[in-house]
């Protein structure tokens, strides 16, 4: 038995150490190719001078005394050490997501094993080098953190998977507990990208950089919410999105998608001091003056009528893709039932069945539904909570409903499902 123990033990000292010499090996292909890498523009230097730094030639960080000031990477004291090999692999500073950090995605993507053969690799490359991974500046520790995930099967690819809507509609809630799947893979920050509505001007390049690295196989996941109502997403996402990406949109009752989304915008842009001061019947009020006409109709350009509206939008994205590319989920299901609506998604993306209604518990508090495994964890609060919901008059709501009855009609043709608001 002790020989056994003892043998397995050196097996996985053994595995360890080639590990470390294949990720090193990786680093020394990569890195004196003289190709540029993908997502690296052809001008940024650096990718065939860390090989020199692997093989040993020892770079330091020192400081001008004199001035007090950092030499900055790569300054050598004897001065022999050309520009070139100073620079070690970068990612541009402008393709990294703002607020990211390299090791949270690092820790959060590799199993305990690649980890610690990750953390081995870096300490590694500062006894060959001299250098200290926490002195690399940003582009140079994504650069390098980049080259060893690649070499585990790790990089970053277009989404093949978005939740594009509605607002309001529990889609930041999905967006955590599908965080949580093994299969799935949502953005660095978890935020919205915005890539095709407000920064469509930044290039493709950009827009993948924001992606979790992935393997194979793995789905990628973003969502943002203002895609369904943005008129030139779906044509923008027709030429750039990979054939077959798939589509998650969240519906909920349009009168009270429309009342969140007023409330949210306006805690947004109210001071605290005055979101406090207000009732129930004062926002309704100020909700009513946001949605009807000079003629006491409602306004279907007001933008908290329109997001509601969703066979308008709905319609749009059609002309694009298949209806087979779009799975419909119901908000108060997600909040109130997520088992059920997470289930749906699993099925619908063809992938394995990874939570269970034991992982689940409602909790009174936020309200809200929150994952228990493997600690609990919830996720956040869609409004700030500092605003009175708005309470519109009864003949606003009745106003309301018959505004939407029609249109709620035609967005059951298109799905195929009917739901409980649409009785009223």
């Amino acid at each position: 038995m002790a020989l056994s123990l003892q043998n397995i033990i050196v097996s996985i000292m053994t595995l360890s150490v080639l590990s470390i010499m294949t990720i090193m090996t990786f680093l020394e292909h990569e890195l004196n190719t003289t190709r540029t890498p993908v997502g690296v523009c052809p001008e940024e230097k650096g990718w065939k001078s860390i090989g020199s730094l692997i093989k040993g030639r020892v770079l330091r960080q020192t400081s001008n005394s004199n001035a007090g000031v950092s030499g900055g990477m790569g300054d050598d004291i004897g001065g022999s050490v050309s520009n070139e090999e100073r620079s070690v692999p970068i990612v541009p500073r402008r393709y990294i997501p703002k607020g990211a950090n390299i090791n949270d995605e690092v820790i959060k993507r590799l199993t305990a094993q690649e980890l610690r053969i990750y953390w081995d690799a870096l300490g590694n490359l500062r006894k060959r080098t001299g250098i200290a991974f926490k002195y690399l500046t940003p582009s140079q520790k994504w650069g390098v953190a980049e080259a060893i995930l690649n070499s585990f099967g790790y990089r970053q690819r277009l989404p093949n998977l978005i939740n594009i809507g509605a607002k309001k509609c529990a889609t930041s809630p999905l967006r955590f507990f599908l965080g949580f799947h093994p299969d799935i893979v949502n953005t660095i920050t978890g935020r919205s990208v915005e890539f095709f509505d407000k920064n469509f001007e930044k290039e493709t390049e950009w827009y993948r950089r924001n992606m979790g690295y992935a393997k194979d196989g793995q789905i990628v996941f973003e969502k943002t919410p203002n895609y369904l109502i943005a008129d030139s997403v779906p044509e923008r996402m027709a030429g750039i999105l990979p054939t077959g990406t798939k589509f998650i949109l969240i519906v909920r009752d349009p009168v009270e998608r429309s009342i969140s989304d007023f409330r949210h915008t306006s805690e947004l842009r109210k001071p605290l001091d005055w979101c406090m001061k207000q009732t129930e019947r004062s926002e309704g009020l100020r909700f009513e003056e946001t949605i009807f006409t000079e003629s006491g109709e409602i306004d279907g350009n007001s933008s908290y009528i329109s997001a509601s509206n969703y066979a308008l939008h709905l319609e749009r994205w059609l002309r694009y893709f298949s209806k087979d590319q779009f799975l419909i989920l119901d908000h108060e299901l997600i909040v109130g039932y997520t088992y059920k609506e997470l289930k749906r998604v699993e099925e619908f993306l063809n992938i394995s069945h990874y939570f269970r209604p034991d992982m689940l518990e409602f909790d009174s508090v936020i309200p809200g539904t929150c994952i228990t495994f493997p600690r609990k964890q919830c996720p956040g609060r869609g409004n700030r909570g500092t605003l009175p919901k708005a309470s519109p008059s009864n003949e606003t709501i009745r106003k309301l409903r018959d505004y939407f009855r029609p249109f709620n009609t035609e967005f059951s043709k298109l799905t195929g499902r009917t739901f409980h608001w649409m009785d009223d």
